[in-house]
């Protein structure tokens, strides 16, 4: 069935003539993004009851102000540099349209009863941003998923507007003038580089276009029909690898499935940052990032365009029946179904994310990544279906909730299993019933209240491993295994448990989620090792961390710093690891080794967490106690602080207290952290030096505008007793004022203080090593300290003998494994209390100073 017959078929089917023909003259400025053009269409009601206005969708507004989920740390997906306004205006309208939001009414100029049909034509303005995603520019590359033209709102029968619907199907013809030579892409239609594009006449919702100075084309034909790629760059392996893929795929769909008519698959490359592929109105959008993978991370995309050209060649069969809030996600819910189907009939062994991840968890970030994810998209990069998506700005997602056709399709996977669903989506394809009708005929159930819940907002939910018993039984053992589950469903969910026992192997239950606890009783020869709730990680929770027994202890990296002081001194590092029991991050058990300049060590302790959970990991508050055993290093002190460095060792206790909402630990944005700290070392721990320190450190973390954040920092230190000189307080480096050199300025007390203003350079650098550390931005930081301390006989706070430096700094920012931020920093300071000859220091460290 073509793509006319299936609209035609449509209107017929909601009681309405053929869609009526519209048209759209407009003119591209490539170099200032502003788009500019007239619009006309036929205004026919098929609704009951007489009209008096028309509405038409305004989607580039929604990009005149800011993302509400717009943050510092996120931004850099959306925009590549600061905010970038777009926006759409009406001109020529008539006396009395309304514009609100992303929408306007229109006047028809009297009442059109029902049937009858009326001309309207109006001119507009459309500014295109700068940004990534769908809709936007990067500099004279286009890529705009339809909406930029104002495009007509669905009519209900009752003679009400849906502003919530993508859009209603129309005929349009397209007269497109460039401002200057370029290669165009509208609905998948390629248009040679010329200065004008007339396309049409077309059915679509929106016209989507892709329009950049030079188009790299790639075509591979088969028996299905046509693919057609369409890259901004060469697209070497890569296009020849997405041509195989795609190509193998449509060769299996259409054996399976054979077309009357010739499929024609077309995609395009657009700088998408937060999902791999979108598609679009007539065609399909891939990221230009999608194949910068390398070995099985590159494989791990391979379903994600097999969906989207599915997504092509099936989806006018799915608007053709259903309603249009429903045709997305049930296209969607199609096309990664037969995507499935195909790579397991391939008997592809496509390496889970997950999988390859696990011997990494004792990095935090990685364990954060399986237990607790916290940082924006990862659900796409990572192979997740749960896909969040705060912003929200598709064309299709914009105005509604729905949630992704592969969501659906998993969720329906485990209610009714493997050969159901085939049947499912067979009879669906080969009827012409709505899926929620077809899947209830096929499988004998009622399945609306399983469509509203998993097409609607994601439920909060969590499964815990509430206990595993086992007590011996004539000669067995009678194992119960209860899992309960937290939280509200309307439709409970498979939950599958895994139970493994020495000399039998591997025993599956499934809990059908009736309830608010699942119980599962068998009898095992043996007491089993391991029980795992949902091992294949199926399940949308807000942590895992409570899924398995026996709770193993987890060791985690917590401190791996490397600094050096590029002024002399020795390379310092400092390596931590945390000790995790019965999956309570509140309660931490720590080991640190260090070797600094003042001594090398180790430290052990316990933390104890409380407060808000940040992402189940982290906690607003903790305490701690620890245990500090130190060998002095006898070159530490410059000789320009006038003291004699110690021999020995140190050995003590010191406790710890502090706060930090800072919601990024690593490229904190904003927040607060604060914390105190009292050190006792004394002879009876082993020391040989008796004294005291206490002290407290702040810092506080402003936003100004985006990009722009402001940082500020105090501590405070005070030794009581003998203590060695490479325990004093020291003024100089890092923790101090950094441009002093280090042990040139100690004292029994000290306080310092400095401010940073950090401000993006660039927010994109498109680059990474291997797809497991991305750079991602270049900082600058301006900073200025000041500070002061005991040591040369003036009063510890007397602000007219300060040491002061000022100095800056640029910070590479980058992402490992795409999920916890990191900053490698070069700074360069110079002291202000001195004269002209002071001497510049340089620094080289990761992360934030402060």
């Amino acid at each position: 069935m073509t793509v006319a017959a299936v609209l035609v078929a449509l209107a017929a089917q909601m009681g309405a003539p053929p869609p009526a023909p519209a048209r759209v003259r407009a003119r591209l400025d490539a170099a200032t993004g502003v788009i500019e053009g007239e619009m006309e269409w036929e205004v026919r009601n098929t609704s009951r009851v007489p009209l008096d206005s028309a509405a038409l969708h305004l989607y580039p507004r929604i990009f005149s102000t800011p993302n509400a989920a717009l943050d510092d740390v996120n931004h850099a997906w959306v925009y590549a540099r600061g905010f970038q306004a777009g926006g759409m205006a009406l001109r020529g309208a008539p006396p009395g349209t309304a514009v609100h939001g992303a929408s306007a009414t229109v006047p028809l100029g009297g009442a059109l009863a029902p049937g009858e049909s009326r001309r309207v034509a109006l001119g507009f303005r459309t500014v295109v941003p700068a940004k990534f995603g769908t809709f936007g520019r990067r500099g004279r590359h286009y890529y705009l998923d339809g909406g930029w033209h104002p495009y007509p709102a669905v009519l209900r029968e009752d003679g009400s507007w849906d502003l919530d619907t993508q859009g209603a199907p129309w005929t349009w013809r397209l007269e497109l003038d460039l401002c200057e030579p370029a290669d165009v892409v509208v609905r998948g239609v390629a248009c040679s580089a010329a200065r004008r594009v007339e396309a049409g006449p077309e059915v679509a919702r929106a016209l989507s276009l892709v329009s950049a100075p030079l188009l790299v084309t790639a075509v591979r034909d088969g028996t299905w029909g046509r693919l057609e790629t369409h890259w901004v760059r060469a697209p070497g392996a890569r296009g020849a690898r997405l041509l195989d893929r795609v190509g193998a795929a449509l060769d299996w769909e259409h054996g399976r499935r054979p077309s009357h008519a010739p499929w024609r698959v077309v995609l395009a490359e657009a700088a998408l940052r937060r999902r791999l592929i979108e598609p679009a109105d007539g065609m399909g959008l891939f990221s230009d990032r999608l194949y910068q993978a390398t070995g099985p991370l590159q494989r791990q995309h391979d379903p994600s365009v097999i969906a989207l050209a599915f997504h092509q060649v099936l989806a006018p069969a799915v608007e053709a029946r259903e309603d249009p809030r429903d045709s997305r996600w049930v296209a969607e819910l199609v096309a990664w179904h037969e995507t499935r189907r195909f790579l397991a009939w391939e008997e592809e062994d496509l390496k889970q994310v997950h999988g390859f991840l696990s011997v990494f968890t004792f990095i935090p970030a990685v364990d954060q990544l399986l237990h607790a994810p916290k940082f924006p998209f990862w659900q796409e990069y990572y192979d997740n279906p749960y896909v969040f998506d705060p912003f929200r700005e598709s064309l299709a997602d914009h105005a509604g909730t729905r949630t992704s056709g592969r969501v659906v399709v998993e969720k329906l996977r485990d209610r009714v299993g493997d050969d159901a669903l085939r049947a499912v989506v067979e009879s669906y394809l080969e009827g012409d019933r709505p899926m929620v009708d077809a899947a209830g005929a096929v499988t004998g159930r009622d399945l609306g209240p399983f469509f509203a819940q998993w097409t609607g907002p994601y439920p909060a939910v969590n499964y815990r491993l509430a206990s595993v018993q086992a007590a011996p039984a004539e000669g067995a053992w009678d194992v119960e295994v209860r899992v309960a589950r937290e939280g509200e469903l309307a439709v409970g969910e498979p939950v599958d448990v895994r139970m493994r026992v020495p000399g039998e192997g591997t025993h599956y239950w499934r809990w059908e989620g009736e309830g608010a606890e699942g119980v599962w009783r068998s009898r095992q020869t043996r007491p089993p090792t391991r029980v795992d709730v949902d091992p294949a990680d199926r399940l949308l929770e807000t942590t895992r961390v409570d899924n398995g027994w026996p709770v193993r202890p987890k060791v985690l990296l917590n401190r791996f710093a490397v600094h050096m002081d590029l002024n002399g001194r020795d390379l310092e590092y400092n390596l931590g690891t945390s000790v995790v029991l019965d999956n309570d991050y509140s309660t931490v058990y720590t080991v640190d080794g260090f070797d600094e300049q003042e001594a090398d060590g180790v430290r052990l302790g316990l933390s104890r967490a409380f407060g808000l959970a940040i992402d189940r990991t982290r906690y607003t508050y903790g305490v701690g106690v620890f245990g500090i055993f130190e060998a002095l290093d006898p070159g530490f002190a410059t000789s320009r602080s006038g003291r004699a460095n110690d021999r020995g060792s140190v050995a003590g206790l010191s406790l710890v207290a502090g706060t930090d909402d800072r919601l990024y630990e690593r490229d904190p944005t904003e927040g607060t952290s604060a914390g105190v700290f009292l050190e006792h070392f004394a002879p009876a721990f082993g020391s040989d030096f008796l004294y005291t320190r206490y002290g407290a450190e702040a810092l506080h973390l402003v936003p100004l505008v985006r990009g722009h954040t402001l940082a500020g920092v105090a501590r405070v230190s005070f030794t009581d007793g003998r203590a060695p000189t490479q325990r004093l307080g020291d003024l100089g480096g890092e923790g101090g004022v950094r441009g002093l050199r280090r042990g040139s300025s100690l004292g029994e007390r000290a306080w310092s203080a400095g401010a940073e203003w950090r401000h993006l350079w660039c927010s994109d650098l498109d680059a990474h090593l291997a797809w497991l550390f991305w750079l991602r931005a270049i900082q600058g930081a301006a900073f200025v300290e000041a500070g002061n301390i005991d040591d040369r006989g003036a009063p510890l706070w007397n602000l007219d003998d300060l040491t002061s430096a000022a100095g800056y700094g640029l910070r590479v920012h980058g992402d490992y494994f795409g999920a916890s931020p990191s900053v490698l920093r070069l700074e360069a300071a110079r002291r202000l209390d001195e004269d002209s000859g002071a001497d510049w220091l340089y620094y080289l460290g990761a992360n934030q100073s402060f």
